[in-house]
């Protein structure tokens, strides 16, 4: 089953742009031009990987990230931003995004973020099956 990515930022060409890369790949993309569009999205499908902006209208990324965090931790949340700084990457890190990315973005240093995640996730999913079939077979 393809990774399910949601793209989210106020800026058309760079959902579109990123959803092009990532639909090139392989990935099952969509967009949403704010967080509010993209939390509804999600409660109606929760997607793998969420590439958010932090500045947006009507819902900024960092509540964003809360909710998704506090909803469905396994959802991985990348932040994006074109204005930088040490403070909003730590609170990014802080409240659970698994990366945080400058604009403008590098589509091949994007991809390799998305592959790092979802090889992340394979593991820890081995793992946890892995633990699982132990504790079954030795169990006591």
């Amino acid at each position: 089953m393809a990774t399910r990515i949601l793209v989210v930022d106020d800026e058309q060409i760079i959902r579109e742009s990123l959803s092009f890369v990532l639909k090139k790949e392989g990935y099952q993309v969509e967009e949403a031009p704010n967080g509010v569009e993209a939390l509804r999205k999600h409660e109606e499908r929760p997607f793998d990987i969420i590439i958010t902006d932090i500045e947006m209208p009507e819902m900024r990324g960092m509540d964003l990230l809360d909710r998704i965090s506090q909803r469905t931790p396994q959802t991985f949340v990348l932040i994006i931003t074109a204005f930088a700084s040490i403070e909003t990457a730590v609170e990014a890190l802080r409240k659970g995004a698994f990366d945080y990315i400058l604009k403008p973005i590098e589509f091949d240093d994007m991809l390799h973020r998305v592959k790092k995640l979802i090889e992340h996730r394979t593991l820890s999913s081995e793992n946890s099956l892995l633990r699982q079939e132990l504790n079954r077979t030795y169990d006591f």
